[in-house]
């Protein structure tokens, strides 16, 4: 007598689900990098530069993460 067994994967989507979890990540990671850098680009400006381009100091950390996220920070 001859039986056939087909065996499932278990939840491929786990898979799925985490290779779209770790690529969310990394975009958070890349995000974060470049508003860091975005920061530290802009506060190495005089404050002349600064007003000619429209930015006050104090906005320095708004402008890039709005410039990076798209977001406005309230």
């Amino acid at each position: 007598m001859t039986t056939l067994s087909i065996y499932r994967i278990p939840n491929i989507n786990v898979i799925n689900f985490i290779y779209t979890q770790a690529s969310k990540i990394t975009s958070q990671i890349s995000k974060a990098r470049e508003y860091n850098r975005t920061v530290s680009e802009l506060k190495k400006l005089s404050p002349r530069i600064l007003e000619d381009i429209g930015i006050a100091q104090s906005n320095i950390n708004s402008v890039a993460y709005d410039h990076i996220y798209g977001k406005k920070v309230r």
